[in-house]
């Protein structure tokens, strides 16, 4: 019984197959025989819904040359040229697509705009919106955020006036889609949330469930992994009721990232290497980085480490094959973490550095890409202006008409007052675009120099600790040695992530504040003991505070206090709130500021310098210049004699997150 059903269903496959290839091959027979235009689109638009998309664009780029030589010779708006112009449009579309797979949006857009504008020609009305969604899509693609917006909220008027539900949620998805781009998560559920809302009316389950699967997506990307497990689970059982399971690939896929979510991770890896080998028959090589890069997460869950580092390998592999910086980032950050806990220190800080060099990539696109969303928001706002002073300029051309039919005595005075309008306006646009634009680069300046100021006290930290490695090293203390390296490393990720951000949580600064003195231990073999004590009316979680603002105070309470002194030392930081500032105390009982300048006077320098380069960072935090700014040296001694040490103050404007 059992061989009878298999050999029925491989027969009804076969079946399926020849009957498609058989389809294929009597449409290619019947182009190639004499038969009219209209003819020949029809069984060409065929063979692009049946063809292998490798020969997908031959036939396309056959089917728009016969189709616009036809528009060219017929009448426009003739029920002709109409049967033409709907075969353009649809061949329009298609090349857009073909150009979007090629990363080529703004070739695809040239298409996109022939076909909206062939279907307003037309004054159809609804595809003409359906056609801008997609032209939304590029633009999206590409950045132009204002344009994109734009479009979708006009089709959205179309749409809800027609009560088309499908172009309602493809308008509503688009716009979740740019939100969640631009990390607006609450926004991208709303407009979600509208979209499946709209789809649920249509019918069309697959859009339902796509819904479901990306706003699964949003709240794993905000770590809410049991309500992501919720959207998953809706996702499935809409798929399940539907498909039968049609989608081998989506419904494996599917069910892997739903044990994944909720940390069942044995029972997740049998589904994702099903995915896995579908994606693999299927040719989606888009798919198999992000299949492998979750089967490596799901095996170092299980803490099968051997198996984690296989699939996470060739997840980097492939991402580096399409060139996907982000996939391959969080390939090689996965590997860093499975080195690591597995002991392979020296791949652990290859990875680690690929790491590094991939996130500062990623940045620097994502800065590109911001400065182009504001060019292009500029551009718009310009366009939009020049659009408006036009359409004034316009009306007052008529109004003048009017008036000098009427009376040629006011002519003179329209002219006059149209002068006057556009005049303002274009005054008004020159204003606000100088203001906009010195407002932009005022705080690019303020932000650049914050960070190069930064900047300028990592070499010293870094310098002491490669000694530290070194010294180690030389004394054969190997496992000192790799500790320090591995407590270095995170230190240095820290630095690096803190150099690309003005402000940083207190909370994110006292952890910084910890490692450091932590790894000033272990190189000064427990010389010093530390404490840091924090305002309890403070909560470190939402304070925003300049990183490493008090790390130069520390080091040089270590450095040139407590290494000279005899015995153990101890240095204390404590930060306070008083009125609208964080006041940064920082005392050391080492052997004060005079002796350590007789013991080497060599590191006044160092130190001048560093007070310098903080008062600097300080200073750059106020803009009323009036403000308290001065940096407090106190030999300890001059309080009471028989103290020893150094005490330092400062106090900084602090932000509170989420404030404006």
């Amino acid at each position: 019984m059992k061989r009878a059903c298999c050999l029925l269903l491989f027969f009804s496959v076969f079946t399926k197959t020849f009957c498609q290839t058989s389809g294929i091959d009597s449409l290619s027979v019947l182009l190639h025989t004499n038969i009219n235009d209209t003819v020949r689109l029809r069984i060409i638009s065929e063979l692009i819904e049946l063809t292998p998309k490798s020969d997908l664009e031959n036939y396309n780029k056959e089917l728009i040359k016969i189709a616009e030589a036809g528009m060219k010779k017929q009448k426009p708006l003739t029920d002709h040229w109409r049967t033409y112009a709907n075969y353009a449009t649809k061949a329009y579309f298609y090349k857009a697509m073909l150009l979007e797979s090629q990363s080529r949006p703004d070739s695809g857009l040239i298409f996109l705009k022939k076909a909206i504008s062939i279907a307003a020609l037309m004054g159809d009305e609804e595809r003409s919106s359906l056609l801008q969604v997609q032209a939304a899509e590029q633009y999206t693609t590409l950045g132009n955020y204002p344009e994109a917006i734009d479009l979708l909220y006009k089709t959205l008027s179309v749409f809800e006036k027609q009560n088309n539900y499908q172009g309602s949620g493809d308008a509503y998805r688009a716009l979740g889609r740019i939100y969640n781009i631009q990390r607006n998560n609450e926004k991208a559920l709303e407009f979600n949330a509208k979209a499946l809302q709209s789809y649920e009316k249509t019918g069309v389950v697959m859009n339902t469930v796509q819904m479901l699967y990306e706003t699964s997506v949003i709240y794993a990307g905000k770590k809410n992994f049991p309500e992501a497990a919720k959207w998953m689970e809706k996702a499935i059982q809409k798929m399940r009721a539907k498909e039968k399971n049609k989608d081998p690939e989506r419904f494996n896929i599917f069910m892997g990232l739903l044990y994944y979510y909720k940390q069942e991770t044995a029972e997740a890896i049998p589904y994702i290497q099903k995915a896995i080998e579908q994606a693999e028959i299927d040719g989606n090589t888009y798919g198999l980085p992000k299949y492998y890069f979750l089967l490596g997460r799901s095996y170092a869950g299980k803490k099968e480490s051997k198996k984690a580092i296989s699939a996470l390998k060739k997840s980097l592999q492939l991402s580096q094959d399409l060139q996907d910086l982000e996939s391959e980032s969080n390939a090689a950050h996965a590997l860093y973490e499975v080195y690591k806990s597995s002991g392979d220190h020296g791949s652990a800080l290859e990875m680690h550095e690929l790491d590094v060099l991939l996130t500062d990539s990623i940045q620097r696109i994502e800065d590109e890409k911001h400065l182009i969303e504001q060019q292009f928001k500029y551009d718009y706002e310009k366009k939009s202006l020049l659009e408006k002073a036009e359409q004034e300029k316009k009306i007052n051309a008529l109004n003048f008409e009017s008036e000098r039919n009427n009376a040629r005595k006011n002519t003179w005075l329209i002219v006059l007052a149209a002068g006057l309008l556009l005049t303002g306006a274009i005054a008004y646009f020159l204003y606000t675009s100088f203001r906009q634009k010195n407002i932009i680069e005022t705080q690019k300046a303020r932000l650049f120099k914050q960070k190069l100021l930064v900047s300028q006290m990592n070499p010293h930290f870094i310098f002491n600790s490669l000694n530290a490695i070194q010294n180690y090293i030389f004394k054969q203390n190997s496992l000192q040695a790799g500790t320090y390296l591995s407590q270095f490393s995170d230190m240095i990720r820290m630095i690096l992530d803190f150099s690309r951000k003005d402000h940083i949580t207190l909370e994110s600064e006292l952890s910084f504040l910890k490692h450091y003195m932590e790894l000033q231990q272990l190189r000064l073999d427990k010389k010093f003991e530390y404490t840091i004590k924090v305002d309890e009316n403070l909560d470190p979680k939402t304070v925003l505070v300049p990183p490493m603002l008090a790390q130069p105070f520390i080091e040089n309470a270590i450095e040139h206090g407590i290494f000279y002194k005899e015995g153990k030392g101890h240095v204390s930081v404590c930060i306070q709130k008083i009125a609208a500032h964080l006041e940064y105390t920082i005392e050391d009982d080492g052997v004060g500021l005079t002796a350590a300048m007789k013991l080497k006077a060599g590191q006044q320098r160092h130190k001048s310098l560093a007070t310098k380069i903080t008062e600097e960072r300080i200073e750059t935090l106020y803009t009323n210049h009036s403000e308290k700014k001065r940096i407090e040296l106190i030999d300890r001694k001059d309080i009471d004699p028989s103290l020893s040490g150094l005490r330092v103050l400062f106090a900084i404007p602090y932000k509170e997150a989420g404030a404006n």
